[in-house]
């Protein structure tokens, strides 16, 4: 069972199959997984895991009344649904391997992933290494590792780890990845301190004084980044980038601007909203009106987003609103308020894996808010939602 978490799950992620959409031999191989736990009658789960679980059930046959209500087609239909599906095989398959209280699977098969993704991109021909390194997961790869041989003990050294964070942070910045750039500042700052007993035991007393911190530390990111960019230190690329989304809204909300029609998809269909991968060109109108009137610059996007009416959203959360009605908001909401619960609790306790913790905390609730949910959100979002849940983790 071992070999197959660590080594066969994390390979199937590389390999899809051109059947419903965009799906992904570890579906299916977590699907047979889970008949077998079935089957097996082998299934122990905690009340938190069970309503997690029970809720995306509600999740799937409510998306299944918004389809019929709103006559999505065929295709469609059984690609929202299947995304749903097998978003809740995932959740039940590393449950019940996170629920075997001596072993960090989970965490191993993270860490193989990391290494796999890592070889195959470099063993393949690389077209654009600024696509690969952001939306190839290369860069969320090489972060991982990285964090995982400083939590292993491999690299033990504090001040190593620093500056390998900081290596990657300015990787980032130069292959236009500004997420990762501010992901792997936090990390150097944090790996300073993670360690050392007399700074966390003030830190992990007060949660006043953590949104504080971070939100010193956030701010001091921004402007430095807002000081690079008005100083013609990034790339000419990264600075059109930073000019088409700079507007009244600020370069954060401006990177997101999908929310800005998003709300007039929401409001139009409150309660069971528009089926799955539902399109209206009106919204992608709405929106460019709204991004003109903000003094945004899109116009050399135009052509382009009008050519998939796709009703803009760029978030786990108005996506599932949008497409599953208010129900799919509650969803993500209560998926944020539990690892925001978890996260807190883990922090009081001596740590092994704090870093990782952190950083998978952090990541999880900014794909929540700021990413689509796609195909392969669905296999990743519940592996590290379940690593942040997992109770004796630092035992």
């Amino acid at each position: 069972m071992k070999l197959l978490i660590i080594i066969l799950i994390p390979l199937s992620f590389f390999y899809k199959l051109n059947i419903i959409g965009e799906l992904y031999f570890a579906h299916i191989l977590l699907f047979c997984l889970s008949f077998f736990f079935l089957i097996n009658r082998d299934i122990i789960l905690n009340n938190l895991q069970r309503k997690i679980l029970y809720l995306i059930l509600i999740w799937f046959v409510v998306q299944s009344i918004s389809n019929y209500i709103n006559h999505v087609e065929f295709d469609k239909n059984i690609k929202g649904l299947a995304r749903i599906f097998f978003f809740g095989v995932s959740f039940f398959v590393f449950f019940h391997i996170n629920n075997n209280k001596n072993t960090n699977y989970l965490i191993e098969l993270l860490f193989a992933y990391s290494i796999f993704n890592i070889i195959f991109i470099l063993t393949n021909n690389v077209t654009d290494i600024f696509l690969i390194w952001k939306m190839g997961g290369l860069a969320l790869s090489v972060t991982i590792l990285a964090i995982l041989l400083f939590t292993k003990n491999i690299i033990n050294s504090s001040i190593i780890m620093f500056v390998i964070f900081v290596s990657i942070s300015i990787i980032s910045l130069i292959l236009e990845s500004r997420v990762f750039f501010i992901l792997n500042i936090l990390n150097s700052v944090i790996v300073l301190f993670i360690r050392k007993e007399n700074i966390r035991t003030i830190i992990y007393k007060s949660f006043l004084l953590n949104i504080i911190i971070f939100s010193l530390i956030i701010i001091f990111i921004l402007n430095f980044y807002e000081y690079l960019f008005l100083n013609d230190f990034l790339t000419d690329r990264l600075t059109n980038k930073q000019i088409q989304q700079s507007g009244e809204l600020g370069i954060l909300l401006g990177g997101r601007v999908e929310f800005l029609s998003s709300f007039n998809a929401i409001m139009d269909k409150f309660f069971l909203g528009h089926g799955s991968w539902a399109t209206n060109c009106e919204y992608k109108i709405i929106l460019f009106d709204k991004l003109f009137s903000l003094n945004y610059v899109r116009g050399p996007y135009i052509n382009t987003f009008l050519d998939n009416c796709l009703i803009p959203a760029h978030s786990f959360l108005t996506q599932s609103w949008i497409e599953s009605g208010i129900f799919g908001f509650i969803f993500w909401i209560y998926i944020i308020y539990i690892i925001c619960n978890k996260f807190l609790k883990s922090m009081k306790m001596v740590k092994e894996y704090d870093l990782l913790i952190v950083f998978l905390f952090i990541y999880s609730l900014w794909t929540i808010l700021f990413s689509p949910f796609g195909s392969f959100a669905t296999l990743l979002m519940p592996l590290y939602i379940c690593i942040i849940m997992k109770d004796n983790i630092n035992e």
